[in-house]
């Protein structure tokens, strides 16, 4: 059987990006699909820190304890949806926040598949999720003010609302971003949160487990030189799961699990985080400052100070 000669190389290290994503953004506000919106610029290093469960890699290494901490980001929601209440108000138009239902989050995936009993449900395709649009029913009218006259079917809004550019949704986040925003806090969490992942792919330590997971995964018939590379493998991408998937997903984790895999990769990238954060400590607790005071803020426009 022909094995991938090198490790850690084109769609696996795609796929780590994205995950590096879920540490290095936070969540935005619903654009006028429903989907999420780009984060804010202070927000580029930020993200929901959760209480982590032990699979949970990317929330429990260093980095993430200069995140935006899950209350803090439930915070600054309630406050842009006040802030958004009150422009809507200004313009004459009545709306209300749409709360969105709570969804477990995905297994950690930035050292490939981390949840068995995900593997054995979905293979290597994220659980699904149940579609949720705050803004389903809402006007042109309203989809406008909320969101600018950018957006698709604005001609239909009525052209003489003084709406803000960028809508009240995007004037309400920018208000309130406005003052605690701190790039070079941003940009060094961002830098040692990308950086850390590359560097713990030449650490000798997840090199030798990487090395022992592929053996493992050739014993059992699949041949993968590493994790993210069966996790980017092309005949599972945009394809209903497959017996064959769940298969390799399931063998994959056995293997993580004999050689221990998930564990080493995360204590080799923990130890390169903490020295790294030690080089740019004074920007990072800037910026966790920065993140506080936006969160103080916050709880004073809502009245909860």
């Amino acid at each position: 059987m022909k094995r991938h000669s090198s490790p850690f190389r084109g769609r696996a290290l795609r796929a780590a990006a994205l995950s590096l994503g879920v540490l290095t953004g936070c969540s935005g506000t619903h654009g006028p699909d429903g989907a999420d919106r780009a984060p804010s610029a202070s927000a580029t290093a930020s993200a929901d820190r959760h209480e982590a469960p032990s699979d949970d890699f990317t929330f429990r290494l260093p980095i993430a304890s200069y995140a935006y901490t899950d209350a803090q980001d439930a915070e600054i929601a309630a406050a842009e949806d006040v802030l958004t209440e009150r422009c809507m108000k200004e313009l004459g138009i009545s709306w209300t926040a749409v709360e969105a239902p709570e969804t477990p989050r995905a297994s950690d995936r930035r050292y490939g598949l981390s949840n068995a009993d995900e593997a054995a449900r979905y293979g290597y395709h994220l659980p699904p999720e149940k579609p949720f649009n705050p803004n389903a029913g809402l006007s042109a009218t309203t989809l406008t003010a909320l969101y600018g006259r950018s957006v698709d079917g604005a001609a239909k809004a009525d052209p003489a609302l003084d709406i803000p550019a960028r809508g009240c949704r995007g004037e309400a986040a920018e208000s309130l971003d406005a003052g605690h925003r701190y790039q070079a806090g941003a940009e060094a969490a961002g830098e040692i949160a990308r950086n850390s992942y590359q560097r713990s792919t030449e650490d000798p330590r997840v090199r030798e487990v990487v090395r022992k997971w592929s053996d493992c995964m050739a014993g059992r018939g699949y041949s993968y030189a590493d994790p993210l590379a069966a996790l980017g493998d092309e005949r599972f991408l945009d394809k209903p799961v497959s017996k064959s998937e769940v298969a390799t997903a399931r063998a994959d984790m056995r293997c993580k699990t004999d050689v221990g895999l998930l564990q080493t990769w995360f204590s080799a990238e923990q130890a390169i985080q903490q020295k790294m954060i030690a080089g740019r400590s004074a920007e990072l607790e800037k910026l966790r400052k920065a993140h506080a005071a936006k969160t103080s803020e916050a709880r004073t426009i809502t009245g909860r100070d």
